[in-house]
């Protein structure tokens, strides 16, 4: 049920990225749900310590995470 819920909320924070990025993010989903449930709860925990900003919230958590989010982060042809 949490995968589920998840899912939904990325794809509606995500609907404008192109399509490639989408299926890469919902990948990530699918395949590393506890980490990102994980830095989810972490982000709402910040909010809530630092007045709401999401954004600021996001950034502070990710940073905690970066190691982690570059290791399952899918690679990019540049």
């Amino acid at each position: 049920m949490k995968q589920f819920l998840m899912k939904q909320m990325m794809k509606a924070q995500i609907k404008k990225l192109p399509r490639d990025q989408q299926d890469a993010a919902m990948r990530m989903v699918d395949e590393h749900p506890d980490l990102l449930m994980t830095i989810a709860e972490e982000a709402q925990e910040e909010m809530k310590k630092n007045g709401g900003n999401q954004m600021l919230a996001m950034m502070t958590v990710a940073k905690r995470h970066e190691a982690e989010l570059k290791a399952i982060a899918p690679h990019t042809k540049n």
